[in-house]
């Protein structure tokens, strides 16, 4: 469940900012004539986002034996690197308030209301579809409780949003999105080995043997041992290609991210 929670509660962030930055300078601009289109944005992106929820669980349901492997693999291995990507970027944003002021000011001189629509939808919707690859892939390992996850972070991230503009509370959202950052990070290097394992399943990567087996100690597939393995990518019988995939991770997460930061 806490996968579920952190990733909803990043994203929703993201989004409810992105909005909230949106109609606070319409409202700042003497330009509240355009919430409603901002409104039909973030409307037509959820809506957006929940059928393509429903579409990829429909597509899990589908697939049995090796096709389900690869399936869940490439699905796992696709959200990792997306995550990671979108953690470098997001780490290497400038004044990203800025930028979409100036985005909406440019629509509004150019009189494009259906340009103000599709950049509010693209917003929400970009972070609605990687919340739901996300979420996806984390449950192929484990999907108790998921649902509850979504919603309690969805929840919190609406509060946290309301609390930010409409209240005097400060928040530092650099501290919140580095820390989140760091944990789905983690999150991110399990699900990349955990896509290794999927495709050595299918017989398309060289099946080896186990590593070491610490079921005797922890088991991955018992409630404590789960939650392990959501925090962590515990494993608790790896095979030195699902070890070097968690480690490799990390490896490579560094150097893309400190090359973004150089240049």
């Amino acid at each position: 469940m806490f996968p579920e929670f952190l990733i909803t509660l990043r994203e929703s962030l993201e989004a409810a900012l992105v909005v909230g930055i949106i109609l606070a300078y319409l409202e700042k601009t003497r330009n509240t004539a355009y919430n409603r289109h901002v409104y039909l944005g973030v409307a037509a992106g959820v809506l957006a986002s929940i059928i393509a929820a429903l579409l990829i669980q429909s597509v899990l349901g589908e697939f049995e034996g090796v096709v389900e492997n690869l399936f869940e693999g490439s699905l796992m291995l696709s959200a990792a690197i997306l995550m990671g990507w979108m953690i470098i970027w997001m780490m290497n944003q400038g004044n990203v308030r800025a930028q979409i002021e100036a985005g909406v000011q440019e629509k509004i001189s150019a009189g494009k209301v259906v340009g103000l629509v599709l950049f509010t939808f693209l917003s929400v919707f970009r972070e609605g579809v990687e919340t739901v690859i996300f979420i996806s892939a984390e449950m192929v390992q484990d999907s108790r409780n998921a649902l509850l996850g979504v919603i309690i972070g969805f929840s919190a991230a609406v509060a946290l949003a309301f609390l930010i503009f409409e209240t005097a509370i400060k928040v530092d959202l650099r501290r919140f999105f580095t820390a989140t950052s760091i944990v789905l990070a983690v999150f991110a290097a399990g699900i990349f080995a955990h896509g290794m394992h999927e495709f050595q399943e299918a017989a398309w990567l060289p099946q080896q043997q186990e590593m070491w087996n610490t079921k005797h100690i922890l088991d991955d597939e018992s409630s404590m041992g789960a939650i392990v393995r959501a925090l962590t990518g515990y494993n608790d019988n790896p095979t030195p290609l699902e070890g070097i995939a968690y480690v490799g991770y990390y490896g490579a997460f560094l150097v893309v991210y400190s090359t973004m930061k150089r240049r």
